[in-house]
């Protein structure tokens, strides 16, 4: 279901029969608090292109069923566990995609123990640090294409230990930790950059569980054969 235009006062919508989905495209939503409050029946929503300075706490308010958000082309430079919190702790997929994004703080998703996919492509990260991810026990994939990183802190994946699929392509790392992989059960991994065979076979040793590894025009599949594009 896609609105128009938002009634942006509290419990708004709260008798409304609506549908389970509901996108928001170009709808302004500034200043919304709970419009949806006790809407059981909804598990999705997209907001898309609103104008927004700072992510809309707020607006998520009460919808307590909520597996699914996504959320792009905003301009909401910081991620906290207090912006994120109104979110449902039952989400399962978090796209938050091309919103400016240059600040995550420690521990912003940590309520989120059933998320199982994160994307943050296009956003303007420029380094990951310990704690950013800490608290994901259910996280799958993690997608971080496209962004401006350079530095990748040593321990910033080490609690992600269900992660299958990382990708780190279109970034501008000048170096990664020896151990950034290590201990990881990584099926699928892409990152870009410019590596020597040997320095990209010795990121990715540890990693008995890859299929495929793709560190900049360099390709390693799981039967340790390389490939370059």
């Amino acid at each position: 279901q896609e609105f128009r235009k938002l009634n942006l006062t509290e419990g708004a919508y709260s008798r409304f029969n609506l549908s389970t989905s509901l996108v928001f495209d170009g709808v302004n939503i500034d200043g919304a608090s709970g419009p949806f409050i006790n809407q059981d029946k909804i598990t999705a929503i997209s907001l898309i292109n609103n104008g927004l300075q700072e992510f809309p706490r707020d607006f998520f308010r009460g919808i307590s069923n909520l597996i699914y958000v996504h959320v792009f082309g905003q301009n909401c430079p910081t991620l906290s566990k207090h912006l994120l919190s109104e979110i449902s702790n039952n989400i399962v997929t978090l796209r938050l995609v091309q919103n400016s994004v240059t600040n995550i703080e420690a521990e912003a998703f940590s309520n989120f123990r059933k998320l199982k996919y994160l994307v943050l492509s296009n956003n303007r990260l420029t380094e990951l640090q310990p704690d950013m991810f800490s608290g994901l026990d259910s996280l799958e994939v993690l997608e971080l294409d496209g962004n401006k990183i350079i530095t990748v802190q040593p321990g910033t994946f080490a609690s992600l230990l269900k992660l299958r699929w990382l990708f780190l392509r279109d970034n501008l790392f000048e170096s990664l930790p020896d151990d950034i992989f290590t201990g990881l059960r990584l099926q699928l991994l892409n990152f870009s950059g410019n590596w020597t065979e040997d320095r990209c076979q010795s990121l990715l040793e540890h990693l008995d569980h890859l299929r495929t590894g793709t560190c900049g025009d360099i390709i390693i599949t799981k039967y340790t054969s390389i490939m370059r594009f």
